[in-house]
């Protein structure tokens, strides 16, 4: 989503309106560089006007430990949070805890198999950890990989992230760098995909339960146009397109082989 500043009169969040429900789409993480007073203004001014809605936001921002980090404090979405508890509204959650990482994907209907999964997520987990200045075994950690448990992905993840460790330390040419941070990226997107469908599929259930109430819906931007598709479809069915997964897999593949001969 494209945000403008104050001078040109924008403002640095999306509204769609859909017959009764209004979905704001933004960028959670907050430029240093904006200046986000009047789109705050005219957000809490959204609020005030939608306090008969039920609140739905794609994350908690209460409780998840992203939601600590300092640029995503002040969001529109933790603001609307914020609003609701304040108020006594009713809102829901839409990445609760209740279904989450592998069964996300299943209920989208991949075809990526459990160790497949463990071991692509847990590469993304390293870009972000790594960019933090956190250690290979700060990760491992963080997915649940400890000497206590018993995890039945622990191999992936020790594999990936050992993996993730040796490319990014020099050990293997920029062209191969530049090979995982493309398999990253198709596995945001791809994640990105599978919760949205989880979304639009709690979506239409809360508007089949409270067929007359309005919604007041906050997520990021990129998953505006795939719930304002499933609210405008005449019994909210639609389904944002589940992206191939073949390429996926096949690096994948080639990864975990390539590993392999390594060790």
């Amino acid at each position: 989503m494209d945000g403008k500043d104050k001078q040109d009169g924008g403002l640095l969040f999306e509204k769609v309106i859909v017959g009764q429900h209004t979905i704001i789409g933004e960028n959670h993480r907050r430029e240093t560089d904006l200046d986000y007073t009047h789109s705050d203004e005219v957000f809490q001014e959204l609020l005030t006007e939608n306090q008969d809605s039920i609140f739905i936001l794609e994350s908690d921002t209460q409780k998840s430990v992203a939601w600590l980090e300092e640029e995503l404090k002040g969001s529109f979405m933790s603001q609307a949070g914020e609003y609701a508890i304040k108020y006594d509204l009713p809102y829901v959650v839409m990445d609760d805890g209740r279904m989450a990482g592998y069964d996300v994907w299943q209920f989208a209907g991949t075809n990526i198999n459990p160790q497949e999964f463990a071991f692509v997520r847990a590469l993304s987990k390293c870009s972000v950890d790594f960019r933090k200045g956190l250690s290979p075994k700060d990760t491992l950690e963080s997915l649940g990989v400890t000497n206590e448990n018993e995890d039945p992905f622990r191999n992936s993840r020790i594999q990936a992230v050992k993996l993730y460790s040796l490319l990014t330390n020099g050990y293997f040419s920029q062209e191969s760098i530049n090979d995982l941070i493309e398999l990253i990226k198709m596995d945001i997107n791809y994640d990105a995909v599978c919760r949205e469908i989880v979304y639009q599929a709690k979506v239409q259930r809360i508007t089949e339960m409270y067929p007359n109430k309005k919604l007041f819906m906050v997520f990021g931007g990129n998953h505006v146009p795939g719930i304002q598709k499933t609210l405008a479809d005449e019994n909210h069915n639609y389904r944002t397109p589940l992206l191939p997964s073949d390429e996926i897999k096949r690096r994948i593949s080639a990864y975990r082989i390539f590993f392999a001969s390594y060790s």
